[in-house]
C-alpha cells in the first residue's frame, strides 16, 4: 500500500510558500494561465504584457482561506487592462461559500482602485485547489434554499476558473506544454505519496536542460523534503537519480539539510514543516556554508533561503571574501 504522509492542521504553510515562489515566476504564471483559463479568454490575452503586482487584497479573515498573487495583463483588441488573481485554496476540502469569499476579495480590489482613483479593472479569479475531494462549482443562487427566476436577477452572478488538481491524472500533467510548471504541479500532486515521489524523483527535479531553472529545482527539492518522511538512507539512493545539470545544486542543499552531526535536528524540524524545520536548524547555519554556496554560484536570495538568514547577512559574509 502506498504510504501517504497525513497533513497537519497548519500544513498549508509550506504549500502556501511554495505556491507563491512558483507562481511569482513569470514563466510559470504564463504557462499556468495558458493551460487553465478558458480558451475564449486566453486567446484574447496579450501575455507579453503580463506583469506581477505587489498588491494583495486579502483581509485577515480571507487569509484563513487563500493566498493570493495578482497579475496585470492587457486584453482584447482595445488592450484593456485586467487583473488575474491567482488564489491558492488552503483547505483540503471544497468550500461551499467560496463565492462569498471571492466576492469579498474582488470588492477589496475594486475599493482599493476607487480609493486610489484608478479605473476599475475586470478581475479573473483562478482558484487552485489541491484537496482529494472533488470540487463542484455551483452558482451563487445555490447558497439559498429557495430562489425563483425573478429573484435571481437581484443576485450577483459571475464565474471563476477552477484548477482542481485531483482531476488531472499524472500522465496528463506530464504532457502539458508548460515547462517547469509541470514539475510544480507534480510536486503538489505527489506531495503525500512518498512511493510516487521516489519513483519519479528524477522527473520532479528535471530542469528541462534550462540553467535558469536550477534555483527553482532547489525550491522543489526543499518543499518535497518538508512534507515527507523519507529517511536519509532512502534519500541517498534517490539522489543517485538526480539529473547531472542540477546535481551540484541539489547535493549542496542536501549537505546543508542532512549533514553529519545535524541529521536528527533537521529531520525533526522537517517533520514539523518547512518553516519550523528551518527554524530548528537555524543555529546550525555557518559562515562556511554561505561561502561554499556562493562559490557554487548560488544567488544571495537562494543562499538566504536555504540557511534561513537575512540577505543582508549573506551579503556581509560574501563581502568579506573579497577583502
Amino acid at each position: 500500500m502506498t504510504k501517504r504522509k497525513q497533513p497537519r492542521r497548519d500544513i498549508h504553510q509550506p504549500h502556501d510558500k511554495f505556491f507563491k515562489e512558483a507562481l511569482s515566476r513569470l514563466d510559470i504564471a504564463r504557462d499556468y494561465i495558458i493551460n487553465f483559463l478558458p480558451t475564449s479568454i486566453r486567446d484574447k490575452l496579450h501575455l507579453g504584457s503580463l506583469e506581477l503586482s505587489k498588491d494583495s487584497y486579502l483581509t485577515k479573515e480571507l487569509h484563513k482561506s487563500f493566498s493570493d498573487l495578482v497579475y496585470k495583463c492587457t486584453y482584447g483588441q482595445g488592450k484593456q487592462t485586467i487583473s488575474i488573481a491567482l488564489l491558492f485554496e488552503h483547505k483540503s476540502h471544497p468550500d461551499r461559500y467560496i463565492r462569498l469569499q471571492l466576492l469579498r476579495y474582488m470588492l477589496n480590489m475594486w475599493e482599493a482602485q476607487r480609493n486610489n482613483k484608478i479605473p476599475l479593472t475586470p478581475i479573473l479569479p483562478i482558484v487552485f485547489y489541491h484537496g482529494q475531494q472533488p470540487w463542484i462549482k455551483r452558482p451563487f443562487a445555490g447558497l439559498f434554499k429557495k430562489i425563483d427566476h425573478d429573484l435571481r436577477g437581484f443576485l450577483p452572478e459571475w464565474d471563476y476558473a477552477l484548477t482542481d488538481l485531483n482531476k488531472y491524472p499524472f500522465e496528463d500533467i506530464t504532457r502539458f506544454k508548460a515547462g517547469i510548471l509541470i514539475n510544480t504541479l507534480l510536486a503538489y500532486k505527489l506531495r503525500y505519496d512518498e512511493a510516487a515521489i521516489k519513483a519519479n524523483f528524477r522527473l520532479l527535479l528535471n530542469t528541462g536542460s534550462k540553467p535558469e531553472n536550477r534555483n527553482f529545482i532547489v525550491t522543489i527539492f526543499v518543499y518535497l523534503m518538508s512534507v515527507t518522511d523519507i529517511n536519509p538512507d532512502e534519500l541517498d539512493t534517490m539522489l543517485t537519480q538526480i539529473p547531472d545539470d542540477v546535481k551540484p545544486a541539489i547535493m549542496t542543499t542536501y549537505d546543508r539539510l542532512i549533514a553529519k552531526g545535524r541529521e536528527e535536528g533537521i529531520k525533526k524540524g522537517l517533520e514539523q514543516g518547512l518553516e519550523q524545520g528551518l527554524e530548528q536548524g537555524a543555529e546550525l547555519k555557518t559562515v562556511q556554508t554561505i561561502e561554499n554556496m556562493h562559490r557554487e554560484g548560488f544567488s544571495i536570495a537562494v543562499i538566504a533561503k536555504v540557511v534561513e538568514v537575512e540577505e543582508a547577512f549573506v551579503q556581509q559574509v560574501i563581502s568579506h571574501l573579497s577583502i
